[in-house]
């Protein structure tokens, strides 16, 4: 890869990546084809909030099948208000962090949503058929549910009456990449990422899912921010 100006030595907030030239190639060789870049080719940085005693949770940790990353805003909103309620705040903090996703199963940063379809092209539309029912309750608050374009009282029953109507179903993305099951097959496949967009508090934004924390370089604490 070629190193030469203009090959970025600055981030997407203008900071500079590292301090010599060296370093600048060394990160390049680490995150070469990542997708999680900017407009001018600058890596994006990216931010993810976290809560819980500093000896007894490492960075970069998550009950969920995947780590979430997002804008600054929405870091420092959750790691203030988790979504776990009742859940004790202890060193709320937030981290900024570089990631590299070579291979993300969706890369739509304007779409909260992933099709069935997608998903049938690359795990089979068994699989596909099994995880529209596993997340029924979210299939069926989409638009077409939502404005009586399909009546069926379950994912089953409209499958069953229209075996082709798959084509039409899609689902919100982010209860897919929480479920560790379904992010370990994604994995599999061959996937270490997403990238779409985000839903709920952070509507509007993009959200950017790790599928293993090896791939986020770079992190430092932007501080405790209790």
């Amino acid at each position: 890869m070629d190193r030469s100006p203009p090959f970025p030595g600055v981030d997407s907030e203008g900071a500079p990546i590292a301090e010599t030239e060296a370093e600048v190639s060394a990160f390049w060789d680490w995150f070469a084809r990542s997708v999680t870049i900017d407009s001018y080719g600058r890596p994006m940085v990216v931010y993810r909030g976290e809560y819980g005693e500093l000896d007894r949770v490492p960075v970069l940790s998550t009950r969920l099948g995947s780590l979430s990353f997002g804008d600054r805003e929405t870091a420092l909103s959750y790691a203030h208000h988790p979504n776990r309620a009742g859940d004790a705040l202890p060193c709320p903090r937030v981290h900024a962090a570089y990631l590299a996703i070579r291979t993300p199963i969706v890369n739509q940063p304007d779409d909260p949503f992933i099709e069935l379809t997608t998903l049938g092209t690359v795990l089979g539309r068994d699989n596909a058929v099994r995880i529209a029912t596993k997340f029924a309750m979210w299939v069926m608050q989409t638009s077409p549910w939502a404005n009586g374009e399909i009546r069926a009282r379950s994912v089953e029953e409209f499958l069953d009456a229209d075996p082709r109507g798959l084509e039409r179903l899609y689902v919100q993305a982010f209860p897919l990449f929480d479920d560790p099951e379904e992010v370990a097959r994604l994995k599999d496949a061959g996937f270490d990422g997403a990238i779409y967009g985000g839903a709920g508090a952070n509507a509007g934004e993009i959200e950017y899912r790790l599928f293993d924390a090896t791939a986020a370089g770079r992190v430092r604490s932007v501080g405790n921010v209790a």
